[in-house]
């Protein structure tokens, strides 16, 4: 009886330690860098990219303009504020 009562605290650590060590390369599996889609990167020699949003809530319809160096672009955000 002595036997079972000490292996009992042993599993339920080992479980835990088991279950944590799961958890936690989960975890930094998921983690990956945001980053916007890339459309005809090559073409240009500089890229401007991102997403518009206020308090985190993405604003669609923004009208986006670039021009310079002989240079011209204008682009409105979807719903999704890109």
């Amino acid at each position: 009886m002595k036997l079972a009562r000490r292996a009992q605290p042993r599993r339920t650590r080992l479980l835990i330690v088991l279950f944590a060590t799961l958890f936690a390369a989960l975890s930094l599996m998921s983690i990956t860098p945001a980053h916007a889609d890339e459309i005809n990167t090559d073409e240009y020699d500089f890229i401007l990219s991102g997403n518009v949003k206020n308090d985190g809530v993405p604003l669609d319809g923004i009208l986006i303009s670039v021009d310079g160096n002989g240079y011209q672009a204008s682009v409105k955000t979807d719903a999704e504020g890109k």
